[in-house]
């Protein structure tokens, strides 16, 4: 039963909304209740001239009732039906049976919309949080000095407590060292259960100066206005970074080099520059759609690097699509970070080796470009664009000191069938078998390798 077929449910569900009476309705437009009966049951088509009586008695537009609101709402089925939990249930619909619950349940259809919606949402705050105690460097020291602190609590007590003719010198040491020790264990233990009482929002604890960075750079939507321009103020870069409130002066330092390199980026390519170019670009000529950097960095005279940088920092109310970027030192360590919607960038540790850009660090300057698909429910397919470049030149005695940098596109050209299925990171990767994989994954439930 397609979505046409229930204009008949509409009408029944608009009449009870409005407290109507089936047999008072009838015949407030001129037909029989049992003739009303069977067209709210789908029974009989309707159209023309009582098509529009019956939609202006039910004071709504013909094609609220003919087309109804079931399409956004069908999409959303569709979404949970393809997830894994609908997976593990055995739970297969097509797409006339969503269109029939959609249609007939339209309350029902919010409601597992809504739900599958928080699911997602919540099993994305779960593979933060694990990434992050796997990884989290502010952690594991946490603890460990925990540890450390109780072992030496132990110790001294011990010591005291089989030690009955103790030199009285002595035992005020162990007694020091106890007060002292539990003293420390208390302000660890303290900043420890601090941590984690911020731990249920990922973004707001800062377990690094890195992090402290990215919390920084997301706030401002990775936009900054005042860096825009060749004409760009002396002291600009300053200023931000004192309005950014930094905890340390580590996490100050590289918020410059961000700032510093956009304020270098946006002078060499003005965003007004950019956004006239990318309009032509993809209005293409020739009936091309499709973003290309390579193209756009020909037709602006710019490096490939520097455009795929401003490509990602355009305004979100400028953006043809939603852009992210990631960059990577030769060592493979992100240095920089702009998450995208459906494609997960983890905030620590070693992200998934799949990516497009450490294929790059093996073919430097060559620009590679690639359609991938992170693995887990509805992921959307994506144009992943990297090139690696150096940053330190190479010299007789030295050698260059590459830095890979990827753009991450939510191009709807995408084709999911070509699409090189990747990973977050190993850690909260559900792909069981992988010939990349670093490290257990902290998931209980996997799936068949790629």
């Amino acid at each position: 039963m397609n979505m046409r077929s229930l204009t008949g449910s509409r009408i029944r569900e608009r009449r009870m909304s409005l407290g109507l009476r089936q047999g008072d309705f009838a015949k407030s437009i001129g037909i029989s209740a049992s003739y009303l009966n069977l067209i709210e049951h789908n029974r009989r088509r309707i159209a023309g001239k009582l098509l529009t009586e019956l939609a202006r008695a039910l004071s709504v537009e013909v094609t609220a009732l003919t087309d109804g609101a079931e399409a956004s709402k069908v999409a959303a089925l569709q979404g949970a039906a393809a997830s894994a939990e609908a997976e593990q249930l055995g739970v297969s619909l097509d797409t006339e049976q969503l269109e029939e619950i959609a249609g007939r349940f339209p309350t029902w259809a919010d409601l597992i919309a809504q739900q599958h919606q928080k699911i997602r949402a919540l099993n994305h705050i779960v593979d933060t949080l694990s990434d992050r105690l796997a990884h989290d460097p502010f952690l594991s020291t946490s603890l460990h000095d925990v540890i450390t602190t109780v072992t030496s609590i132990r110790s001294s007590s011990s010591i005291l407590a089989k030690e009955d003719e103790l030199d009285p010198e002595w035992r005020k040491r162990f007694e020091r060292n106890i007060f002292n020790d539990s003293r420390r264990l208390a302000e660890s233990a303290q900043s420890l259960a601090n941590y984690l009482d911020g731990a249920a929002d990922a973004s707001a604890t800062l377990g690094s100066p890195q992090e402290e960075v990215d919390r920084v750079l997301e706030d401002r939507g990775f936009s900054f206005e005042a860096l825009e321009g060749a004409a760009a103020p002396q002291g600009v870069v300053t200023s931000l970074i004192d309005e950014a409130n930094l905890r340390s002066p580590q996490a100050a330092g590289l918020l410059r080099v961000v700032l510093q390199r956009y304020q270098q980026d946006a002078g060499l390519l003005p965003m007004s520059t950019l956004l006239k170019a990318l309009d032509a670009d993809i209005a293409g000529e020739a009936g091309q759609t499709q973003l290309n950097p390579v193209r756009l960095a020909a037709r602006l005279q710019m490096p490939l690097e520097v455009v795929l940088r401003r490509l990602a920092h355009i305004p979100e109310d400028k953006a043809p699509f939603a852009m992210g970027l990631v960059i990577c030192d030769a060592s493979g360590t992100l240095i920089y970070r702009k998450p995208v919607a459906g494609f997960d960038v983890p905030r620590v540790g070693a992200p998934c080796a799949l990516w497009p850009m450490f294929r790059s660090l093996n073919q430097p300057m060559q620009p590679l470009r690639a359609v991938v698909q992170q693995v887990g429910a509805s992921r959307p397919a994506m144009r992943a664009f990297a090139v690696s470049t150096p940053v330190v030149m190479g010299d007789f005695d030295r050698p260059a000191i590459y830095e890979a940098t990827m753009l991450i596109a939510t191009d709807t050209t995408a084709p999911p069938s070509e699409a090189e299925k990747v990973g977050p990171s190993c850690r909260i990767c559900s792909v069981s078998e992988c010939a990349v994989r670093r490290e257990p994954s902290v998931l209980a439930d996997t799936i068949s390798a790629f």
